[in-house]
């Protein structure tokens, strides 16, 4: 990743929530509402786009239902900003963060029964979003192409 990251084109910074889940919003009659923005910096947003989008695979929905939020997200946010969302940067914050995530899963479950298991699972996620190599058994990768 580190080698990638020298390829990658320049960004524009911005604000960045540094924790941007589904979970921080809140909608009420026509108006969005974003909270906990103790990680707020300046930086690059892409971050907080791969954040979104890998959160999405640790809740309960379907395949289906990450598919249409992923896309509707995308989508308006590409249609919303002033700037090209670049699918390399992208790609580059999707594997960042199924990489942090992973870490996350191993400080906090490192001695529960099956860990090795769904540690495992969290690095083939973040490989195959980096190298983009065919499904290997679930619809994830093939999301996450949807996705990029």
């Amino acid at each position: 990743m580190e080698k990638e990251a020298q390829y990658l084109p320049a960004c524009r910074e911005g604000l960045v929530h540094g924790d941007f889940l589904l979970k921080q919003l809140v909608v009420h009659k026509d108006r969005l509402g974003i909270f906990d923005f103790d990680n707020l910096s300046v930086g690059d947003p892409t971050q907080d786009l791969a954040n979104f989008l890998v959160d999405l695979h640790f809740g309960s929905m379907s395949a289906s239902q990450i598919d249409a939020i992923s896309s509707l997200f995308l989508h308006s946010y590409r249609t919303t900003v002033a700037w090209v969302v670049s699918p390399a940067r992208l790609k580059w914050h999707v594997t960042a963060q199924f990489l942090r995530s992973a870490y996350y899963f191993h400080k906090r479950m490192h001695l529960m029964r099956g860990f090795e298991d769904e540690l495992q699972w969290f690095l083939e996620l973040a490989e195959r979003s980096f190298v983009k190599a065919p499904p290997l058994g679930d619809n994830t990768s093939k999301r996450m192409a949807l996705i990029l």
